[in-house]
């Protein structure tokens, strides 16, 4: 059984709760750096994860955020629906380069995030309803092997579209602090799978990182797929 830092209940609260674990296990490492590294995932968990960020930046504080994965269609993207919704945040926003090849795309959008050197890192993850978190699904144990921030192309994911871009599982294990998101009763079985230690790989390897955040408003009045 495993015992990560759960949170659940009143969604407004939330952000200002997570906020607060976050700057008691890094606020002084990210004071010192003026700045911090922070891999965001796409979809309806989108709002409350910026809130999050906006409820624990501190003044002075600049972030740098990556998507945690992208879909490779123009016509749905993650970084479309991201960059609007930063616009009150201090950061600079890096979107998945939309030129050129998968390949060298994904080299650029890695040299760009370890250019920024160790920084304190946070990596905000939404998990799906079959256990997935960015473009990372069950099955897929092989990807244990890549470095981190190293990006890898999956052709054929379980949910549309089917190729999409995504960080490696190690990425998000070496981040600083980690917080998976699992919201709307859609997700209840995978949550519950998770807490008493039967999920799979990815959750099962994130279940193992040592500042680990759980949030939740499973139970509550919200309910909404991925």
């Amino acid at each position: 059984m495993i015992r990560p830092t759960v949170l659940s209940g009143d969604l407004e609260s939330l952000p200002r709760r997570i906020g607060s674990i976050w700057s008691t296990a890094l606020g002084e490492r990210i004071r010192s750096a003026g700045a911090v590294r922070i891999y965001l995932a796409g979809g309806r968990t989108l709002g409350l994860m910026v809130e999050t960020v906006q409820a624990a930046l501190t003044p002075g504080t600049l972030a740098h955020i990556f998507l945690t994965d992208e879909r490779l269609s123009p016509k749905e993207t993650n970084g479309a629906s991201v960059a609007p919704i930063l616009s009150e945040i201090p950061c600079v926003f890096y979107p998945f380069p939309t030129t050129g090849s998968p390949e060298d795309a994904m080299a650029a959008y890695s040299e760009s995030c370890q250019s920024l050197g160790a920084l304190p890192t946070l990596a905000l993850l939404s998990v799906g309803e079959d256990g997935h978190v960015a473009s990372i699904f069950p099955g897929r144990d092989h990807l244990e092997a890549l470095e981190p921030m190293a990006l890898f192309l999956e052709p054929a994911s379980p949910k549309p579209p089917s190729r999409r871009v995504s960080f490696s599982p190690a990425t998000f294990l070496t981040a600083d602090l980690v917080a998976l998101f699992f919201m709307g009763s859609p997700k209840r079985a995978v949550y519950s799978r998770f807490l008493e230690g039967g999920a799979r790989f990815p959750l099962a390897a994130l279940a193992a990182h040592e500042r680990l955040i759980v949030v939740s408003d499973i139970g509550g009045s919200r309910s909404e797929e991925e």
